[in-house]
């Protein structure tokens, strides 16, 4: 089976905090292939990350390819109070669920490794 690729389509900010004008980042995806579940978790940087943990950020079912997979992260989200955060990323197609990777939500959002996703 092919892997999905996840392509960055657009978000909207570049840093998360809790101060006004920075609390929420709007983040759009598409997927090259149906996706039968997507999701988005946030884990404190080093903690333990993986399918079913940490913080829900994002949960579809039955996505079609090329359709937008958008989700908003605001401050108040992440229940592990401030510091770094792992965003992972999973979709499940086929029956078999792929990490997409991780954002890097240090300073600055999507400066880390990008692992299969592209830039528009």
């Amino acid at each position: 089976m092919m892997i999905p690729t996840l392509t960055l389509k657009s978000y909207s900010r570049a840093k998360i905090s809790g101060i006004s004008g920075f609390e929420n980042s709007n983040i759009v995806f598409i997927c090259d292939m149906d996706l039968q579940k997507f999701e988005a978790r946030a884990t404190k940087d080093g903690a333990p990350y993986g399918v079913g943990v940490g913080d829900l950020l994002c949960s579809m079912e039955n996505v079609a390819g090329g359709e937008d997979i958008s989700f908003s992260l605001s401050s108040s989200m992440l229940t592990q109070g401030d510091g770094v955060y792992r965003v992972s990323l999973y979709g499940k197609a086929g029956d078999q669920y792929f990490d997409f990777g991780a954002l890097d939500f240090g300073s600055i959002n999507f400066a880390g490794e990008y692992g299969e996703w592209s830039e528009p």
